[in-house]
Order: C-alpha cells, then structure tokens, then sequence
C-alpha cells in the first residue's frame, strides 16, 4: 500500500510542475502578482489591526455611503465580465465590445463614488484623525486604486482593440480562433475580477471595524 501510496503523490507532483511548465509566461506573471499583491494587502490590514488600541470609540463615526454605493458598482462591473467568456464562445464581438464599454462606464462612476467617499471621509477629520496609524488606510485605499487604474488601462486598452476590430477583417478572423487571444482575454477577466475581490475584502474589513 505505500509503495501505490508513493507513486502517486509523485505522479501528483509530476502533472503539478507539468502544468506550471507548459503555462504561459503572461499567465504565470498574473498569478504572481495576484499572490504578491495578496499578501501585501495581508501584511497591512493585520499590522493596521495590530497597532490599532484595545478599546476605542468610534461611536461618531460615519462611514462613507458612497463606499457603499461604489461597492455595488464594482460588483456590477464584475457581472458585466462574467459575460465576457460566454460572449467570446459564440464569437459575439458586439457583446464583447457592450460588456467591456459598460463596465468601463462602471468604473468611471467607481472612481467618482471614491472620490466622494474621501471627501466624506475628510469631512469627519476630529473622528478619522483618533485612528491610530491612519496612514495605514491611505496606503491600502491607495494601492487598492494603483491596481485599479491598472485595471482600467488594460480594459481600455481591450476596449479599443474590440472596437476597431470590425475594421480588420484579419483580425477579426483570428480573434475568436487564435488561443492566445482567447488568453489575453481570460487574464483580463481574472484580474479584474480579482481587484473586485481585493476590494470587497477591504470594504467588509473596515466597514465591521469602525
């Protein structure tokens, strides 16, 4: 039984580094900062936690409705994504151009609603100035929109590459035929996703800590 039990978990082992061997570089650099990002955002929220006092009285304080709102919006962003790949399986370019247009729309209102929230924010600075280490919120929120806007530039970036497709019969030919479009797409929808993910955590983190 050990033996059988040894040969596979080699066998596990081998199809492990198999696959991470034949995955893309664009791909495997994606997972990487995924994971990099992940723990950057760990290591700030517990130090955040951590220098936090035992008891403190936040009592007065608001937190933003706009950072509320913006959750919402994001959250729809990422429905419009979902679609994406049902989208490129029926070779529906002008649903594909539709869902990344919206959700580039989303965004943009992402960004105004963050933008109030701030303000909401600086409104309440007799409260939000008690926080110890509040520099620690400025740095996540602000990392959180650095990954954002990279986001943005990539969907755009996506966006207008869709739209003048119609225009390139021959690209229009392989967009829905060559596998390493098919993956650009993919690692779009993951990312973005992603970010949705990383800010919902951070939402739900601060919105029950205060």
């Amino acid at each position: 039984m050990q033996p059988d039990r040894k040969n596979k978990q080699k066998e596990v082992k081998k199809s492990t580094f198999s696959t991470i061997e034949k995955m893309h570089p664009y791909k495997m650099l994606l997972y990487l900062v995924i994971l990099g990002t992940s723990f950057i955002f760990l290591f700030l929220i517990l130090a955040f936690n951590i220098s936090q006092s035992v008891i403190n009285n936040y009592d007065h304080f608001r937190f933003p409705r706009a950072f509320v709102v913006s959750t919402i919006v994001l959250l729809l962003s990422s429905f419009q994504m979902s679609k994406l790949s049902r989208y490129y399986k029926a070779d529906n370019l002008k649903g594909l151009i539709y869902s990344i247009g919206i959700t580039l729309v989303l965004s943009l209102v992402f960004i105004c609603l963050q933008y109030i929230g701030w303000v909401q924010l600086s409104s309440q600075e007799n409260i939000f100035s008690e926080i110890p280490n509040n520099s620690y919120l400025y740095v996540i929120l602000g990392l959180h929109i650095f990954h954002f806007s990279a986001g943005l530039f990539f969907l755009g970036f996506a966006y207008y590459t869709l739209f003048k497709t119609p225009k390139d019969p021959v690209y229009s030919l392989l967009l829905f035929t060559n596998p390493f479009e098919k993956m650009k797409l993919e690692l779009i929808v993951t990312y973005w996703q992603f970010i949705n993910i990383l800010w919902m955590s951070i939402f739900f983190y601060f919105l029950f800590s205060f």
